[in-house]
């Protein structure tokens, strides 16, 4: 018995140009429009050098927002705070210090290790906190007694209690310092940047937010797949089904369509460059989702994102699938092929995504464990991915750090996480942001209906009990 489970949800009929139509009441729905704005030229590798090193991304990703750090830091303890480089220190009381913040873990992978094949991956254990302070030194990581290279151990119990800081971030420190070691008091990030205003919108729109399909050769998930691509291309449902899919305007696809069982294991194990080889099932995959996506191409403006398992680049910002791959969708102009992470606005409502990479990488460095925390510090973090390219693999910018938020959105989503969860946060200057964790399909067979009208959502669950 198939059980279609579908949020309740007030709907009202608006003009399009795709039609979907019900064959018991002969009603036709016009499929609504809307305007659309790509902003992921950011993530676009146009050159692609790989001769540079790591240390002048962290430079320049403190370069370009140690400002914005300096203002939360005044704005917090006030105009007339002390900030002082760390060679600057001598047992002051009270100061602020701004950096980078370093993480020290025994057990985190390292490359060499990993090349070597002599060590088993293991979980890493947090030991220590470090701050380094000019961007020139960051890959100096061993610590030396002078001042210009020297480190500073940071403690605090409020400061440890949390535990939720992650390496690479940009932040103040404000504290004292004793015996070469500074004694946190409270922590300061970028402040959350303003906001456009979102537009009022007259109708109810939607988009469809889904990711993790998984799939391969003995995919079981296909049936309610093909459920609700019919549902959207309104083949199937009541009328007030029909009605709402005709106010579906965009379908995302945000990482993972294919099956981790489509990788082989030393894709988990060697370092990714190294291993590239696909089991034939992925073949399989892909032939299965390009013919869902011809379905639904046919009918409503398609956006695929790649993700961890896909065939696409393994460094983020992860670039566009090619059409290639899906011989029978790409005649159509409604596919969309786009980056990881992914920025764009749907009738004047910024919404920023990523496939869930980022999300999972602060998850193993961290106690953090709710995707939507993760979502939520990443605004204050202002930075998408403050991991990279320490533990989140990256590609070797040299003059611009393109995960750096220059603008706060009004929806921020994470693809390919354990379960579906939504939460409005409030900035503390009037920011409202629609923090969105979208489920695996393969696990849950569920996506999520976003209303751009209202942003609400809800998941959209298609239960198989056999």
């Amino acid at each position: 018995m198939v059980n279609v489970m579908i949020p309740t949800v007030e709907n009202d009929c608006n003009a399009g140009k795709l039609m979907s139509s019900s064959k018991i009441t002969d009603i036709k729905y016009e499929r609504a429009t809307c305007s659309y704005l790509n902003y992921s030229e950011k993530y676009l590798l146009l050159e692609r050098h790989f001769s540079n090193q790591y240390a002048p991304f962290y430079a320049v990703r403190l370069k370009l927002m140690s400002e914005r750090v300096k203002e939360a830091a005044k704005q917090k303890w006030g105009q007339d705070i002390s900030i002082k480089k760390l060679c600057e220190l001598s047992g002051d009381k009270n100061v602020c210090i701004l950096g980078t913040l370093f993480k020290y873990m025994t057990l985190q992978p390292n490359i060499l290790k990993e090349i070597s094949e002599e060590v088993i991956i293991q979980l890493p254990i947090l030991l220590h906190w470090f701050l380094y302070v000019q961007p020139q030194h960051l890959e100096k990581i061993p610590g030396g007694k002078s001042g210009k290279h020297k480190r500073i151990i940071s403690i605090g119990r409020q400061y440890y209690r949390k535990n939720d800081q992650i390496l690479g971030i940009i932040c103040a420190l404000f504290g004292d310092q004793e015996d070469g070691k500074f004694i946190v008091k409270d922590v300061a990030y970028p402040s959350v940047l303003s906001q456009i205003e979102r537009p009022l919108l007259q109708d109810d729109k939607y988009i469809v937010l889904i990711s993790g399909l998984g799939l391969c050769e003995t995919s079981n998930i296909l049936l309610p797949l093909q459920m609700l691509v019919d549902t959207v291309a309104g083949f199937l449902g009541e009328e007030y089904e029909q009605e709402r899919a005709a106010k579906i305007v965009r379908f995302i696809i945000a990482g993972n369509f294919l099956s981790e069982n489509t990788k082989d294991a030393e894709f988990f194990t060697k370092v990714k460059y190294t291993t590239s080889k696909c089991k034939p099932a992925g073949l399989d995959g892909v032939k299965i989702l390009d013919d869902m996506l011809a379905q639904l191409c046919s009918s409503i403006e398609v956006d695929i994102m790649p993700g961890e398992f896909d065939p696409a680049n393994h460094l983020m910002p992860q670039q566009p699938l090619h059409k290639c791959l899906f011989p029978n969708a790409r005649k159509f102009s409604t596919l969309h092929t786009v980056t990881n992470p992914y920025d764009f606005s749907i009738d004047g409502i910024r919404i920023l995504g990523v496939s869930g990479q980022n999300i999972q990488d602060i998850k193993k460095y961290s106690h953090l464990e709710d995707p939507l925390i993760c979502l939520e510090k990443i605004l204050e973090w202002g930075h998408l991915a403050p991991t990279s390219p320490d533990t989140l693999d990256c590609y070797p910018f040299y003059s611009e750090d393109p995960f750096i938020l220059n603008d706060c959105p009004h929806v921020l989503f994470a693809g390919n996480q354990s379960e579906y969860n939504s939460k409005l946060y409030k900035g503390s200057t009037g920011q409202l942001v629609k923090l969105i964790s979208i489920p695996k399909f393969s696990n849950s067979a569920s996506c999520v209906l976003l209303n751009l009208k209202t942003l609400e959502c809800s998941p959209w669950v298609y239960e198989i009990d056999v």
